[in-house]
């Protein structure tokens, strides 16, 4: 994890006039590290980084397989470590896409809320709870947004609007 924060570091060190390809090299660095260090190759991570927003998307291949909230939670660990160790100020936003691609499952995290998740060791979980009381995990919650307007089960979008 500290290489990873060192190569992140180095390269969000360039000089303004290449920003752009600096995020596509650190997206595609991120992209490799949560696939094989934190073992989610199986999702397909995909990382698209910018000035304002970390975006990283993971999409399952097996019906019913999702992130766990573990997994969910070393990804958010991976971004405030990237965060203490280069400065980055963007913002986490942790999609899930569920297999058929009608519905995605969005975290949005701010790099200034560290202290509450750092003092709850079971915020991924608690806040899966909140969202779901059944406790089924990402599979069963409510929070899941979904794309196709026609899909049966769709809700007005303002009821969407909560984060985790």
């Amino acid at each position: 994890m500290k290489l990873l924060v060192t190569i992140v570091a180095t390269a969000l060190m360039i000089n303004a006039a290449s920003a752009a390809n600096q995020y596509v090299e650190v997206s595609a660095k991120l992209e490799d590290v949560i696939s094989t260090s934190l073992g989610l190759a199986a999702f397909r991570p995909s990382v698209i980084m910018t000035d304002g927003q970390m975006h990283i998307t993971l999409s399952p291949t097996l019906l019913g397989d999702y992130p766990t909230s573990t997994d969910v939670r070393r990804i958010i660990e991976l971004y405030y470590s990237i965060v203490a160790g280069t400065g980055y100020a963007g913002s986490l936003v942790l999609v899930i896409n569920n297999l058929d691609g009608i519905a995605t499952y969005r975290w949005l995290i701010s790099p200034y809320t560290q202290d509450n998740f750092d003092a709850n060791p079971n915020y991924v979980m608690e806040s899966m709870q909140r969202l779901n009381p059944g406790l089924e995990g990402i599979a069963g919650s409510g929070a899941w947004i979904y794309i196709d307007p026609n899909y049966v089960g769709s809700r007005p979008a303002g009821e969407w609007d909560r984060n985790p």
